[in-house]
């Protein structure tokens, strides 16, 4: 008498199976949940005329300044992290904190994080973050992702720019009703 020996696994399994092999796909492999929407790549717009910030004149520079400046573009072209040369602004509702900057392939890395200081909750847009370097060419991104904060909370910011070498980069916050805040985190320099 011959037994089929053969198990049937049940179509379900395969089912799932499936399921569990396309949730990897989709998610390449990461399952961390710390990722936030205030991590994006930003892309180049047309330059605005009259942009002239942030740049410096060395020669009227103290020497002291002259030399912080100097080994910051050192530390920059070295791809180590340099820090912003204005780290925090500040209102009412947020603190914007810059901890480093870095050059890496696509540009310029900036690290940091937003952090809600006021009494009410607080939604910050990626489209509030704009940058400017001194040819007047301004960086933004064209997401719509915004992350909502509650009193206290906080969310790191990274953010790449394709800053070519040698240029000065401005951050500026737009979150209305609250006027913009400004930092300069790189100086082009003569």
């Amino acid at each position: 008498m011959l037994r089929n020996t053969r198990q049937h696994i049940p179509v379900w399994i395969w089912g799932l199976v499936l399921g569990l092999g396309l949730i990897l796909l989709s998610t390449r492999g990461r399952f961390t949940t710390n990722e936030t929407a205030l991590q994006r790549h930003f892309a180049a717009q047309p330059a605005v005329p009259g942009i002239t910030l942030p740049q410096l004149d060395m020669v009227n520079l103290a020497p002291d300044i002259q030399r912080r400046v100097d080994e910051m573009q050192q530390i920059m072209r070295r791809g180590q992290p340099a820090p912003a040369l204005t780290p925090v602004a500040q209102n009412q509702r947020v603190r914007v904190e810059i901890r480093h900057i870095r050059r890496v392939a696509a540009g310029v890395q900036i690290q940091g994080q937003v952090t809600n200081v006021g009494s009410t909750a607080v939604t910050v847009p990626i489209r509030a973050f704009e940058l400017q370097d001194n040819t007047g060419t301004s960086y933004t991104s064209a997401d719509t992702a915004s992350v909502p904060l509650g009193p206290g909370q906080s969310t790191p910011l990274d953010l790449t720019v394709p800053l070519p070498e040698g240029r000065g980069l401005r951050l500026t916050i737009n979150l209305p009703p609250d006027p913009p805040l400004e930092q300069v985190l790189v100086v082009a320099t003569d």
